[in-house]
């Protein structure tokens, strides 16, 4: 077992002990801001920032962001993450 594993196994376990809602929200909520935001950045060459930025559809965006990043972005992470964690902790036991 690499010196990477280890850590990410230590990293993890510290994850799951806050808890996967945890996991999710900082994650997602996180995601979810900044692809919005990189998103919206392509298109200020031919809108203002006020129009980018504080309008009605960044908002909407902002939201189907924040959501995707929340149930699909980490979750998708969390399971990954989870299986990878348990097939080096089984790993770790032979």
């Amino acid at each position: 077992m690499t010196d990477k594993d280890k850590i990410f196994i230590e990293r993890w376990s510290k994850t799951k002990e806050k808890g996967k809602l945890s996991f999710m929200l900082r994650v997602g909520v996180l995601w979810g801001i900044i692809t919005a935001i990189l998103t919206q950045l392509f298109k200020l060459d031919h809108m203002s920032f006020e129009e980018l930025f504080l309008s009605k559809m960044f908002l909407i965006k902002l939201f189907v962001f924040l959501l995707a990043g929340v149930f699909g972005f980490a979750l998708i992470l969390w399971v990954l993450s989870e299986k990878k964690y348990i097939k080096l902790k089984s790993a770790k036991g032979h």
